[in-house]
């Protein structure tokens, strides 16, 4: 475990979370398009449905293996706008609805536990050959979730999660 570390004080995350929380904030997660910039052998798309190119927009949101997920906790009623954004405003607005709980707790930690076994997933997938259901996924989000230990409350971690995000719209 180590601290959030982005100035904003000592909220405890596991340490892989600290770099996915900025690498995710910033768009640079190696998705299949940001490895075809790159020119590594790979193809643009989808490594779940091959339907689409495969964005951090795609990967955690548009896949219809990544709504499946979503459905589960009715998130298209439960924050609006959900399936309407472009990457950066979706992951601030929800980072931000602080007003949203999900069996008592923030939506903002639920969402990015979620995108955190999402992306653990289909990693597993593209480089080990190993599939995961959404239930599985699911399942390790909320472990996830349950690993987070943070001194203050939750509405503060908000908001060093959206100081992280309005810094990554200033690049």
């Amino acid at each position: 475990m180590t601290s959030l570390g982005f100035g904003y004080g000592n909220y405890v995350v596991p340490t892989g979370s600290k770099f996915f929380i900025w690498v995710t904030c910033h768009n640079k997660l190696i998705t299949n398009v940001h490895r075809m910039h790159k020119q590594l052998p790979n193809n643009p798309f989808c490594s779940r449905c091959s339907l689409n190119i495969e964005d951090s927009l795609h990967d955690f949101r548009n896949c219809a293996f990544a709504r499946q997920v979503w459905d589960v906790f009715d998130a298209g009623t439960l924050v609006s706008n959900f399936y309407c954004l472009d990457f950066f405003h979706w992951l601030h607005f929800n980072m931000t609805a602080s007003h949203v709980v999900v069996n008592n707790k923030a939506w903002s930690l639920v969402l990015l536990c979620t995108i955190w076994a999402m992306w653990k997933a289909r990693n597993d997938m593209a480089f080990r050959g190993v599939k995961a259901s959404h239930y599985q996924i699911l399942h390790n989000a909320n472990y996830a979730n349950t690993q987070l230990a943070f001194p203050l409350p939750a509405p503060s971690v908000v908001k060093v999660l959206a100081r992280t995000l309005g810094a990554s719209s200033q690049e």
